[in-house]
């Protein structure tokens, strides 16, 4: 079977859903982790206090998947008015504006979506007063979620103390329960198995679980501080027709400090695998390990570590079979750098829990390319072996990626400006390919700048 990526990324994002086989690989992976839906993309965007707040999502949007817009603020629930989107889509109320304190949280859905190119969905949230700190938007995509009766239950918890959010639904279906906490502290983790979807810059979160068996499931978060939260939780009934990928991003873990230092906020459960990119801004120094605490084992991936924009460095490992660590643990992943890196040089660690690859060998193989003061880069053509796969892109660049435009077919599993006082800005996209083929990922933006584009096949 040969494929080129342009047309299977094409069909991902148009032509409905892709029939993925049973695994050729004959190794000792686990069993597929096919979820009740999947999560196409994910976002989230801080804007000024305004009668409006607005957010994009960077990634094509596919026709018939369901929207979540989880809104928090700082003033009254009484001042949100309203959740629309360019594409013109139609907001409903999940679990309507709830407040405690000075803390304010709504989740809007639209079902049944329209098609839309990358980047040129903008939804927008409107208030009736101006909130008093910046509103935070946090957005997803998922397909699979039934488009109709769509919502199966919905509650609300609020609190003013030092207990850990939590609130508590009660099933009646094969539900998603996507959840998610505003709090005047912040959240410290997220456990109960659940995925973490997002964990913005205030520490609040997005997250979301399969609840295959009707029952009562509790959603939440961790926090050591007095605080004034909302937790809400949404089950979504699921479309057990709709197909679905054999492997789950199960959550992401970043340094936005530069200090070479990733913190893992959920469960990380036994079996999976975790892939780590390490970028740092000082040519002389070099990865000389990565490790966890969790005691898991990092193999470098061949043909690192790569150099883009004069003097940035990345290079990418992986562990393999991980040990469950919960997230009470406060689990980190550090690269130590030889020699250490100087004060104020910049070392960020990015990475990708994997879940349903192979447990022996997770990786196929690998290939990127450096492109210099360019609109675009392209990863070059990659030759895949087994089926199906799980492809991820992490792209590197000099600017921030905020004017990005993925290309079609890959969900977004993280989007990060650059931080501050570095100069590297991070996505990372990811697809399943349906058997074996040879495919290239390619990223645009609107003004030039040096990149490294690349591209890793799990199977």
């Amino acid at each position: 079977m040969t494929n080129v990526l342009a047309a299977t990324a094409l069909c991902l994002a148009a032509c409905g859903r892709i029939d993925f086989p049973a695994r050729i690989d004959g190794g000792d992976g686990p069993a597929p982790s096919t979820g009740l839906a999947d999560l196409v993309q994910q976002s989230v965007s801080f804007t000024a206090p305004g009668s409006t707040a607005t957010a994009a999502f960077f990634g094509s949007q596919r026709a018939g998947d369901t929207n979540v817009v989880v809104v928090g603020w700082t003033g009254s629930p009484s001042d949100l008015a309203s959740v629309q989107d360019s594409a013109g889509n139609t907001y409903e109320v999940a679990a309507a504006p709830a407040g405690s304190g000075p803390e304010a949280q709504a989740i809007y859905y639209a079902t049944d979506i329209a098609a839309a190119a990358p980047g040129t969905n903008t939804v927008t949230v409107s208030f009736n007063a101006v909130p008093t700190t910046m509103p935070d938007v946090r957005m997803l995509e998922y397909t699979g979620l039934a488009a109709v009766a769509s919502v199966d239950i919905a509650q609300t918890g609020t609190g003013d103390d030092a207990t850990d959010p939590t609130v508590s639904v009660a099933t009646s279906a094969p539900d998603l329960i996507v959840a998610a906490v505003t709090s005047s502290a912040g959240c410290s983790g997220v456990g109960g198995g659940y995925r973490v979807r997002l964990f913005d810059d205030h520490a609040n979160t997005a997250q979301d679980l399969d609840a295959a068996t009707p029952a009562t499931y509790s959603a939440g978060c961790q926090s050591a501080a007095t605080q004034a939260w909302v937790a809400q939780a949404v089950a979504f009934r699921t479309d057990a027709s709709a197909q679905r990928s054999p492997y789950t991003i199960r959550q992401t873990g970043e340094d936005e400090s530069g200090s070479g230092v990733a913190r893992i906020y959920g469960d990380q459960l036994a079996g999976d695998t975790m892939f780590v990119m390490i970028a740092w801004s000082e040519a002389s120094s070099s990865v000389a390990s990565v490790t966890d605490t969790a005691g898991n084992a990092y193999t470098p991936i061949a043909g690192f570590p790569a150099t883009y924009s004069g003097m940035t460095m990345v290079t990418a490992y992986y562990a393999r079979d991980i040990a469950a660590e919960p997230a009470t643990a406060n689990a980190t992943i550090t690269a130590t750098f030889t020699p250490p890196l100087a004060t104020g040089v910049y070392g960020g660690v990015y990475a990708l829990e994997l879940a349903g690859v192979d447990h022996s060998a997770p990786l196929d193989d690998d290939i990127y390319q450096v492109c210099n003061g360019t609109t675009s880069c392209a990863s070059g053509m990659l030759d895949t072996h087994f089926g199906p796969e799980l492809l991820v892109t992490p792209e590197m660049t000099s600017a921030s990626p905020d004017v990005h435009l993925p290309g079609p077919g890959y969900g977004l599993g993280f989007f990060n400006s650059a931080s501050t006082g570095s100069s590297i800005g991070t996505v990372f996209q990811f697809a399943t390919e349906p058997g074996p083929g040879s495919f290239e990922t390619s990223y645009r933006q609107t003004t030039g700048s040096d990149w490294l584009q690349s591209l890793f096949a799990f199977h």
